[in-house]
């Protein structure tokens, strides 16, 4: 609830570094994206040209059927963690996923 007394202060969006995008790490990447509050660098390696021309077509009960959805960006490869940039900004997290 947002007044004079209590602004709503928006929230910072945070940009995280996922590494292992199998099962576990791409609903991770999901939820993180769908809070509004991350935007998700995804270490795709092998999978890197499949998933940024088609992305993934997800079947959630959480979630529901979602086709194509993306992070907000993908890598083939953290050659240069902790470096790796999103949008000329660093990477505030990492996460790793197996």
């Amino acid at each position: 609830m947002s007044s004079l007394l209590f602004p709503t202060i928006p929230e910072k969006e945070f940009n995280i570094c996922l590494v292992g995008s199998g099962g576990v790490g791409t609903i991770a990447a999901l939820v993180l994206e769908k809070s509004g509050r991350a935007r998700v660098t995804a270490v795709l390696r092998s999978k890197f040209d499949i998933v940024n021309e088609q992305g993934w077509d997800i079947e959630s009960v959480d979630h529901g059927r979602l086709k194509n959805w993306k992070p907000s960006r993908g890598e083939p490869e953290a050659i240069h963690y902790p470096k790796l940039r999103s949008n000329e900004q660093d990477q505030e997290y990492l996460m790793i996923a197996q």
